[in-house]
């Protein structure tokens, strides 16, 4: 619970003051119960509140993120591994580290894919480089990717179809984007 809560506290709240505290209590929660996916989610709210507080250390905060993505990997749960992936690409991105980001969202990309993720898990992940690859100025490489996911109903496709319909008004395509919205 006090995971789910922490990683919660991402998407509710408009201010970072309070969850580094929380996110660290969760994690020494779930490591003491071995329950490591529940780990792996309050070791990315600790990154998130990391690299987002003030007087925070952001190397520490994408050290948490690595962790939760070993825990992760290491027992087998691809939707958190898509979570994190997404997450942790989005704050190298906010750090300015684009070739970090890019290789976060890739790697992880191929090898879930490789895996047999679902649909649902690969959108997220492919939306996630392809913000990355639109950065850099890389739309061919990122409509190429995210054309490449099968659609599929929930918050991964919504994340993709938001980049597609960032590429096409990118260059100048309004009424496929109005289409994809």
């Amino acid at each position: 619970v006090l995971a789910r809560q922490a990683y919660d506290w991402i998407g509710t709240r408009h201010e970072v003051s309070g969850l580094v505290p929380l996110a660290h209590r969760a994690v020494a929660v779930a490591a003491a119960v071995d329950q490591p996916t529940d780990e792996a989610v309050a070791l990315m709210a600790l990154g998130w509140g990391l690299v987002y507080a003030t007087g925070e250390d952001d190397e520490e905060g994408l050290a948490a993120y690595r962790r939760a993505l070993e825990l992760a990997r290491r027992h087998g749960d691809l939707r958190t591994r898509a979570m994190i992936v997404f997450n942790n690409a989005h704050l190298y991105r906010s750090l300015d580290r684009l070739d970090d980001a890019l290789a976060v969202a890739l790697d992880a990309y191929r090898e879930l894919a490789r895996l047999g993720a679902p649909p649902e898990h690969l959108s997220i992940v492919a939306a996630s480089a392809a913000g990355t690859l639109i950065a850099v100025g890389r739309l061919d490489d990122a409509e190429r990717l995210l054309t490449g996911v099968d659609p599929s109903p929930g918050l991964g496709d919504w994340h993709r179809r938001c980049r597609l319909i960032e590429v096409c008004l990118l260059r100048g395509r309004l009424r496929q984007a109005r289409a994809l919205f």
